[in-house]
Order: C-alpha cells, then structure tokens, then sequence
C-alpha cells in the first residue's frame, strides 16, 4: 500500500487554505450586498475627531466608552480619508484584520503542534464565519475587538520565539497597542502579569542575559499603561 502519511498534512493545509480564500471571498459578497453606505449611531460619536479634522495622536487615544481607540482607528481614519468616506471599505478593512488573526491562529497552531491537519478546518470557519455579521456590518469598529483579537495572537505567536529579545520586546510592543485598542486592555493586563513573572522567575535562577529584555519590556508596557490613563475619563 502506498505511503499517506507525508500526503496528510499538505492536503489539511490544501483544506485550511481554501477555506479561508473562500469565506474571505464571501465576507466581500456579504459586504457588497448587505451593508449600505451609512454610518451606524456610535459611529457619529467616536469618529469626532475625524469630523474635527485632528490629527493622528487625537484619533489614536480617541476614548470611546471605557476604552481607547489606539492604532486601528488611526488606520481606519486613514481609509475613510483616502475613500470620501465610504464606510463599506472600512468594513472591509475590519474582515481584512479577521483574516490577518484566522491566519495567526493557524500559524500558532503550527508552531505549537508541528503541523495542520483536517480538523483545524474549525480555526477558518470560526474565524472568517458569517457569524461575526455584528462586529464586520452592525456596528463596525475594529478598534473594539477585532484588531485586538490580531494583536493577541500575534503576542502568541512571538512569545514561542526562542529569542528572548524578541520575545520579550515583541510582546511589550503588541501589549502596549492593546493597552490603548479597545478590550484589548484586558488581554494587555495579561501580558504585563506574564512578563513581570517572567522577570521574577528569570532571576529567581539568575539568567541575567534574560532579565534585562524583560525589565526593558516591562517598562514599555508600563509607559503604555500611564499613556492609557493621562486624561483618561472614567
């Protein structure tokens, strides 16, 4: 009988990867037909400082609710500007960003397993599914959660790097946006918890040559945190 173990894998992947060309290309059917050019009610109130014509620093600590609009409102108001303001392609911008995260979730599957096989297909359909309508069509805001959503899997993704520097730096980095990115604080919580134990435990067996990126990484978060709260209303 001919060998399929070595075949397994390239189809899963053959799979995983036609799914999401193809509820990619359905979000953009979806889009197209169900969602008309007319900004949403909270659009009106966390867009002010686009009306307001500010610059980006105001669009990126924009506060809307209890959290901060950070870098993807910045991108988003780059859009809406380059668009006259057609509120469809930021539609699209939002289910680009649900791609970006399905394919970080298949990256950290790979990376923690070794390989892809059929039943990941679940990680696409639950990713790219219809189901996420209310934050692509109803109410779009890619700062509120899908834009953290990528930021989380991608601090994922580069806490299994093997690098300490990278690891520790890219995970400030990736913490410090979600602190200021929507819900994405509470995960930023998570990070910096992460990293002050890592400290703790690296000098616990005194690794020195780990302790300096992560104290370095500590204090990026940390800067991030005192940004969230200048002028921050509660």
């Amino acid at each position: 009988l001919p060998n399929t173990s070595h075949n397994r894998p390239g189809g899963a992947i053959q799979l995983v990867a036609a799914l999401c060309v193809l509820l990619t290309i359905n979000w953009v059917f979806a889009i197209a037909r169900f969602l008309p050019n007319v900004m949403y009610m909270d659009q009106w109130d966390f867009f002010l400082p686009l009306f307001q014509g500010e610059g980006w620093w105001a669009r990126f600590l924009q506060q809307h609710g209890p959290h901060r609009q950070g870098l993807a409102f910045v991108i988003t108001g780059w859009i809406l500007d380059a668009t006259s303001w057609d509120v469809r392609v930021d539609s699209l911008w939002i289910a680009a960003v649900l791609v970006v995260a399905t394919i970080l979730a298949l990256r950290l599957k790979w990376k923690m397993t070794g390989t892809i096989v059929m039943r990941d297909a679940w990680i696409p359909l639950m990713g790219l599914s219809l189901v996420q309508f209310e934050t692509v069509l109803l109410t779009p805001n890619a700062s509120h959660s899908v834009f953290p959503l990528a930021l989380i899997l991608l601090t994922a993704n580069i806490w299994l790097s093997s690098s300490p520097a990278t690891r520790f730096m890219g995970a400030a980095a990736a913490g410090a946006l979600l602190t200021v990115t929507g819900f994405g604080v509470l995960a930023a919580a998570v990070v910096t918890l992460l990293i002050a134990v890592s400290i703790l435990r690296q000098w616990h067996v005194r690794e020195s040559a780990v302790v300096g990126p992560a104290l370095a990484a500590l204090m990026v978060i940390a800067s991030a945190w005192v940004l969230l709260f200048s002028g921050y209303v509660f």
